[in-house]
């Protein structure tokens, strides 16, 4: 018994050391920095209550995340990777990842798919996918019409109600809209495909049937379109909201936001040289 004492004594940590190892980590992963100002609207970015919030990103700020936070996005990254695996293995992917530069938006569209395997492919038969990871909570705020077995379908065969589909998850069918347009733009008219979900809590999947609607694009992108327009004038947004207000409480850019309003001067001598460099004449191609 003796024995087994001094053993465990032996073996006991005296200092979380592996823990600090990872806090140290992530500080240093998830830190607000500056990246390259962007030149054109990204599709991840193209919806937001607030262009001044898009025009800020546009200009290279990437705010502080949680740890947690950084760790639910890489989750969501390597789902995004598996899926694309699963139908690469399938043999219906046509078109992998690659990225494409429009007029005023810039990103990298998720697989191209084919329902059958001929050649050439018809458009009828072609299907942009939009792949995303998503908690319970955010699940069941999806508008859902049938489920089975684990599978879920917001549609049978016709186009995904796509209204309820916007009042459920703006941000998403904003983008999936956005990549359908840039891959227009570079010759690839495929204007149908999938919003292909991932549940993270239990991995059931599930798949909305979209369409292009052109309309619903330039309502839901106009902030974005607002922010690069004032971007490529040279000058920078006013304050849209009240620093009251939910927008402002909730958005991530608030600290630079605000001591821009303030008048931070090393902060505006930074902002002003990014919007010189982003700077050019010309008009937007909606």
């Amino acid at each position: 018994m003796t024995g087994a004492i001094k053993l465990m004594g032996k073996n006991s940590l005296k200092e979380d050391w592996l823990g600090d190892r990872i806090d140290t980590y992530y500080d240093k992963e998830v830190r607000a920095h500056w990246r390259k100002p962007k030149t054109l609207i990204s599709p991840s970015m193209a919806w937001s209550e607030c262009p001044r919030e898009i025009q800020i990103r546009l200009l290279g700020y990437q705010p502080r995340f949680s740890p947690q936070t950084r760790r639910r996005m890489d989750n969501g990254t390597l789902v995004h990777h598996r899926w694309e695996g699963v139908f690469e293995d399938m043999g219906i992917v046509i078109m992998e990842e690659k990225f494409m530069a429009g007029a005023d938006i810039g990103g990298t569209p998720d697989n191209v798919i084919a329902r059958l395997a001929e050649k050439p492919i018809a458009p009828e038969n072609m299907f942009l996918l939009e792949i995303k990871s998503i908690n319970t909570n955010g699940w069941r705020k999806l508008p859902w019409v049938t489920a089975k077995d684990g599978k879920y379908r917001g549609a049978a065969f016709a186009p995904t109600n796509m209204a309820a589909l916007t009042k459920a998850q703006p941000r998403h069918i904003t983008q999936w809209l956005a990549y359908d347009r840039l891959l227009a733009e570079n010759g690839h008219d495929i204007g149908q495909g999938f919003i292909f979900y991932e549940c993270k809590d239990n991995q059931n999947y599930g798949y909305f049937f979209v369409v292009r609607d052109d309309p619903l694009f330039e309502k839901l992108s106009e902030n974005s379109y607002t922010a690069l327009e004032w971007n490529r004038k040279g000058d920078l947004l006013g304050l849209p909201f009240p620093r009251t207000s939910n927008q402002c409480k909730w958005c991530d850019c608030q600290n630079v936001c605000f001591r821009l309003a303030s008048g931070d001067e090393r902060l505006d001598e930074k902002l002003a040289s990014r919007l010189k460099s982003v700077a050019r004449p010309g008009t937007l191609k909606r």
